[in-house]
Formats: structure tokens, C-alpha cells, sequence
């Protein structure tokens, strides 16, 4: 799938609650942080908050939101600033 604001590849995962979260397609390096600055996916919807990180012994493989990402990130915040209503679909 590609994100029809960026053209990004992403792929979509659906967490235990019910809900998808539009994700990039390649898995990323992280470490588990409480205080990270990203939320970061397992293939089964489970998140976990940490920070980007190369491959290593602490290192965990799992998913970036998207959003998080994409190039178009400027023109959705700005969309929603103004109230439109903007959806990261992915589709």
C-alpha cells in the first residue's frame, strides 16, 4: 500500500483494541523507553514507546507510525489547525 498524501510505501496493523494504525512498511531498529519520543509496533498491534536505534543486543524490530514520518506530515497538521478533518488511511 502507499499513503495517498506522501506516496510513502506503509502498511497497515491492526491493534487488540480493533483499531489500524497506518504504519511505514520496513521495520525500523528501536529501544524500549518510557520516556522515547516514538510509539513503535509489533506485527500483532502491541506498542511500545522508545527511540530509534541501530541493530544491537537491546535493540527491538518493530513498525514507525507513519505519521510520525511522512513527508507530508506539515500540510496534515496544518489541514487540521483549521479544523479539516484529515485522515491517515494509508488506502
Amino acid at each position: 500500500m502507499t499513503c495517498d498524501k506522501c506516496g510513502g510505501k506503509v502498511t497497515v496493523i491492526m491493534t487488540p483494541d480493533g483499531r489500524k494504525i497506518t504504519c511505514d512498511a520496513a521495520p525500523v531498529h528501536y529501544k524500549a523507553d518510557g520516556n522515547g519520543r516514538h510509539l513503535f509496533y509489533s506485527l500483532c498491534g502491541d506498542a511500545v514507546q522508545g527511540i530509534l536505534t541501530v541493530a544491537g543486543m537491546d535493540a527491538k524490530q518493530g513498525y514507525a507510525g507513519h505519521l510520525a514520518t511522512c513527508n507530508a506530515r506539515q500540510m496534515i497538521k496544518k489541514g487540521a489547525d483549521k479544523g479539516v478533518q484529515v485522515r491517515m488511511s494509508g488506502v
